[in-house]
């Protein structure tokens, strides 16, 4: 494999705003904690001196005994000790001298639980200061979480010191993929710029509710369908979202029974309008408007200007609403404010003016609110209409290429054994060996079959993260392909000893011999969300099979190049045609943009599944022409409508997992050090230590709490700086709660600083209120975001090509 294309994303807060926080309050606690260390230290050697005392002077033992007494409880009072005369003078100057040291240390707790206190109330109100001034964190606010913008802006109160905390961290230290709170730099030659799209997620429930609407039913022409058995007439259709929040929207479908007698009257596949209709059902317009909606809910009528492919966009609903204006005064006052949002988010797009945007926003959602109304949205109207993405010039000097480069051939060798960890590859090599005898056959009549091995699958080998227990295990290839993923696993099994593992190049060959032997091929194309350490290496932070899916979306203007790209490194040749598909229902509208004009779904009513063993890979066959069908969104299959997930699962691999150690198979008792994982000076996982929670009895968010937190951490040797993640624990492992991000999502833990401290402290608490019993998982921070200006992460896509070594 050789470098494709090369972005950086970099966060929006930089390292030196933050370091004005910091006051230094850390270096007073260990000054403290060395003063109460040596205090101690004298304090056993004396107590110990006073025993022998007790043992060689029996004559004065008494006196020896209540002194020693006194020295426990810090207080001497040699007046009311018998025989106090007798007492050695230097042992009585030592204990006196003590009794004065411990006074001192005492008022100096005193002094610093009150500097804690106001250092906390400091660094909340400076980092709430710095969160102000912040116009990319705040414009990211603005536009991800109008609510927390207006909470946190307008009527803030230090109980809302959490929230800004962990959106500073988030802001400062952590890249995540989709985060608003990056910008994306694209390489030499490319600007800065902000682009804004309305939300799909809105737009798709618009639509479908915009389709039952009376003028929209009456001025329609509709496809009939369904099928016929045993005198009964069977559909399938939706009668709403499954869910339709924000960034995602997901129809199920269901099976009805028809027995209206007028419904059997017309042929599946006639095109009707809604009077003959009412002909047929003998009933009047306005009756058969009624019962339209329901027919067209349960999928007996298919409006025939209904979209079956490509992503829907804010113009072209506008384009597909103002079709049908005329004699309408509702729908062209919809379209108005259709048009209204569509200027009003150019006008956003061109500004970055937090205030000027905020004006725009406000006015932005009137509308919005406006078109809810009229289309009949239930329950609450959407506050967050807007998606942005936000992209920074590119650096003078040197191109990113130059920081990667040197790691390439690394990169290419790992590339190379990534299957071991692709689930998605087991259900494609089951379902090969699954249908084999029966290829080619009808995509269509397959899909009963395939939903329910997808639906296993999913529920199995997905969650799970292994094929054992379940059909797919009884294809020879996916049994095999299971054995090398236990064969890596074995190489990984001291990390769990707290040791580090460094990979050899004659365990990746070992890998890919046996990959090989299995006719599996490396990925056509891998994408690396890498870091540099600082030392010349490069943490790797995610890698999957990217079919450059992070380029289509970011570099529009290269569409048709990239697609040329894909054709060729998925090697369509000049036989075959490539169909990309990011079906609207369960499309997340944050990641794609790239769609070409074919309509997949009618390629699949028509198509032949085959085999094509050169590619080991499913194609389809329509016609004389063969069909490559690639999914460019970023949802996992799960989320898709059913033929497009079946699809997915059949034709592509997915997410690359597995790297390292998985957490549900860690036992934590008490404490638990994972040792870091590499390749060369590719860290493929880094260095943690896992606390139970019962660890943290007593650490409470005052200052007492943080001098136990600091014995914690250094007890167990966790690093003062750290990604924090929390995770429940089940039979004494550790459980993945799926769907709960704000409990795993990782948080940066500065733990020199009390009010970070605090904030985390009181995040543990609220989760261990609502999950249970929970693990702590300590991260190394490497690199620690400290020791550069800002947090970047470098995306480099790759694509299939011989190594060129040396020279």
């Amino acid at each position: 494999m050789s470098r494709t294309f090369l972005f950086e994303r970099r966060n929006h807060v930089p390292s030196s705003d933050l370091m004005q926080i910091k006051h230094g309050f850390y270096q007073e606690l260990l000054a403290y904690c060395e003063e109460r260390k040596g205090f101690n230290q004298r304090k056993e050697l004396l107590q110990q001196r006073l025993s022998e005392r007790i043992e060689q002077e029996p004559e004065v033992r008494i006196a020896y005994i209540r002194l020693q007494q006194g020295v426990r409880k810090g207080r001497i009072q040699p007046g009311k000790i018998p025989k106090a005369n007798r007492v050695a003078p230097v042992l009585m100057a030592e204990a006196l001298s003590l009794e004065q040291t411990g006074s001192g240390l005492l008022e100096r707790h005193q002094e610093l639980t009150i500097r804690f206190k106001n250092e906390c109330q400091m660094q909340e109100q400076e980092l709430y200061k710095l969160f102000r001034q912040q116009p990319s964190v705040q414009n990211a606010l603005l536009l991800t979480n109008y609510e927390m913008y207006c909470s946190l802006n307008k009527s803030y109160s230090s109980k809302k010191s959490g929230k800004v905390w962990k959106m500073m961290m988030r802001s400062f230290a952590k890249t995540a993929p989709l985060s608003s709170f990056t910008s994306i730099c694209r390489g030499p030659g490319t600007g800065g710029e902000s682009r804004i799209s309305f939300a799909q997620w809105i737009l798709l429930h618009w639509y479908e509710l915009w389709l039952l609407l009376p003028e929209v039913i009456r001025a329609s022409r509709y496809k009939v369908e369904y099928r016929e058995q045993e005198g009964t007439l069977l559909t399938e259709g939706s009668t709403g979202p499954q869910a339709a929040e924000p960034g995602l929207y997901i129809r199920t479908k269901r099976s009805y029974r028809l027995k209206t007698p007028a419904a059997a009257k017309i042929q599946p596949g006639s095109i009707v309008t809604l009077d003959e209709l009412a002909l047929i059902w003998n009933e009047s317009l306005e009756a058969m408007t009624a019962k339209a909606v329901q027919l067209v809910r349960c999928g007996y009528l298919k409006n025939t200007i209904h979209r079956e492919s490509g992503p829907l966009t804010l113009e072209v609903f506008i384009e597909t609403v103002s079709a049908f204006r005329p004699g309408s005064s509702r729908i062209q006052s919809l379209a108005q404010h259709l048009e209204a949002i569509r200027l009003l988010s150019g006008q956003i797009e061109l500004t970055h003016e937090v205030a000027q945007r905020e004006r725009l926003l406000e006015i932005a959602q009137k509308h919005v609110n406006r078109c809810c109304e009229w289309l009949g949205w239930e329950g609450r109207y959407p506050a967050n209409p807007f998606n942005e993405d936000s992209y920074t010039d590119a650096p003078a000097g040197p191109s990113l290429e130059v920081e990667v480069e040197p790691l390439r051939d690394p990169l290419a060798e790992w590339a190379e054994v990534l299957p071991v960890f692709d689930n998605r590859l087991k259900f494609r090599l089951y379902m090969e060996h699954h249908l084999h005898d029966t290829l080619p056959v009808a995509y269509a009549s397959l899909q009963p079959s395939l939903s329910r091995y997808a639906a296993e699958y999913e529920q199995h080998v997905a969650l799970n993260r292994t094929c054992r227990g379940s059909v797919f295990e009884n294809a020879p290839a996916v049994a095999h392909l299971e054995e090398l993923r236990d064969q890596y696993r074995m190489k990984l099994a001291a990390a769990a000893s707290g040791e580090d593992v460094a990979l050899e190049r004659a365990d990746l060959a070992s890998l890919k011999a046996g990959l090989q032997a299995l006719h599996i091929r490396q990925p056509a194309t891998a994408g690396f969300w890498l870091q540099q350490s600082g030392a010349g290496e490069l943490v790797l932070n995610d890698c999957k099979n990217s079919y450059l899916a992070y380029s289509m979306y970011h570099l529009p203007e290269s569409h048709e190049a990239i697609a040329e790209r894909i054709k060729e490194v998925l090697h369509c040749g000049e036989e075959a045609q490539l169909i990309t598909y990011s079906p609207s229902c369960g499309f997340n509208p944050n990641m794609n943009g790239f769609v070409e004009g074919s309509s997949l779904a009618a390629e699949l009513r028509d198509a032949v599944l085959i085999w094509n063993a050169e590619r080991t890979s499913f194609e389809l066959q329509s016609g004389e022409q063969r069909v490559v069908p690639l999914y460019t969104g970023t949802l996992a299959p799960a989320c898709l409508p059913e033929e497009y997930r079946n699809l997915a699962l059949l034709t592509q691999s997915g997410f690359l997992t597995g790297t390292g150690l998985d957490y549900d198979e860690l036992a934590v008792d008490e404490c638990l050090h994972i040792g870091r994982i590499s390749y060369g000076k590719l860290i493929l996982h880094r260095r943690q230590t896992i606390l139970h929670e019962k660890l943290f009895a007593g650490v409470t968010p005052d200052f007492d709490g943080y001098l136990r937190l600091h014995e914690l951490l250094e007890t167990y040797h966790v690093p003062l700086h750290s990604f924090v993640r929390l995770f429940p624990v089940r039979y004494n492992r550790l459980h993945i709660e799926y769907g709960e991000s704000g409990l795993h999502k990782p948080i940066f833990l500065d733990a020199e600083e009390p009010q970070y401290c605090m904030e985390w402290l009181k995040h543990r608490e609220r989760c261990r209120r609502q999950h249970g019993e929970l693990a702590v998982v300590f991260e190394e921070a490497l690199p620690d975001p400290y020791d550069n200006e800002y947090t970047t992460e470098f995306v480099y896509e790759m694509h299939e090509e011989p190594l060129r070594r040396g020279g």
